[in-house]
Order: structure tokens, then C-alpha cells, then sequence
């Protein structure tokens, strides 16, 4: 990309860190047996915590029947577990394995320690000037692949058709 100029350094430094994580989500995807649709199932599991196959498909970006054949892949591989909820017995609730958390859990626990070492590290104003870059950086993102205009592939990957 042909900006006229360097990028500055903390932008250089985003773009690795984003393709390290790249290769951490893809060694434990590995380590676990998934594929990466699966692998990013699963995360939105541990992250936000039981949901039905509906609010995955939403959150994830893909169509129920991908997550559908994503959660066959988990369960049979004792990844996922399909409850029937207490409440309402037709809805179907997905909580990751115990075990399969553990693992994702002791392999990323060293990255968010160090990083939490290193902000506790910063005064305030640092610490607010690091949250003000990141959050406008997300934002930039979001805006990127919510225009209309943007014809990139799918967030699961797939070409827009």
C-alpha cells in the first residue's frame, strides 16, 4: 500500500501484533484439531459465554447452517456441549468443554498477563493514550467492513456473492 510515506511506528507495530495473533489463534486451532471457523466458534464461547447455535451465527457472521456443521465438528471432537435450556426446552444453549477452555485458557493466560503487566507499568494519561489509539483503530476497522461499499470476503472468510 503506497502511503507517500512510512507508516509511523506504533501502526507498524499494530500490523504485527495483529499477524502474531493471527499465528496463535491458527497453533492453537492446530493444537485443538479445528479449522479456523471452528477455532473462532469457540472463542466467541469462551468470550461472551453460553449462547444458542442463533447468537453465534450472529456474532460470527455466518449463516446457521455453518455454525450448524461448526458445532457437529466441536461436539464430536468433545470441544462443545449442546444443552437444552431450563427455561424453554425447544432452545438449545452451547458451552464449551471444560477441558477445551482450559487449554485456550493456559496457553492465552501468558499473553494477557504480560499485558496487563506492561499497562500496570503506565501512568494514567499513558494508559488513556494506549485505550484512545486502540479504540480508534477499532473503529477504523468496524467502519471499513460495515461500508456498503466494501466488496472484501464475508467475516467468515467466504466471497460475498
Amino acid at each position: 500500500m503506497a502511503l507517500g510515506r512510512e507508516p509511523h511506528r506504533a501502526t507498524r507495530l499494530l500490523r504485527r501484533v495483529v499477524v502474531a495473533n493471527r499465528r496463535v489463534e491458527a497453533a492453537l486451532a492446530h493444537h485443538l484439531g479445528v479449522n479456523a471457523t471452528d477455532y473462532r466458534t469457540m472463542g466467541l464461547l469462551l468470550n461472551r459465554g453460553p449462547m444458542t447455535p442463533g447468537q453465534l451465527a450472529s456474532g460470527l457472521g455466518i449463516s446457521p447452517a455453518l455454525v450448524s456443521l461448526s458445532l457437529e465438528r466441536l461436539e464430536g471432537r468433545g470441544h462443545v456441549e449442546r444443552r437444552t435450556d431450563d427455561t424453554d426446552r425447544r432452545r438449545r444453549t452451547v458451552i464449551p468443554a471444560r477441558r477445551s477452555a482450559g487449554v485456550v485458557r493456559d496457553r492465552l493466560m501468558p499473553i494477557v498477563t504480560a499485558s496487563e503487566r506492561c499497562l500496570a507499568g503506565f501512568d494514567e494519561a499513558q494508559v488513556a493514550a494506549v485505550e484512545t489509539y486502540l479504540s480508534q483503530v477499532l473503529d477504523a476497522l468496524d467502519a471499513c467492513v460495515t461500508d456498503p461499499e466494501f466488496d472484501g470476503p464475508a467475516p467468515d472468510g467466504s466471497p460475498n456473492d
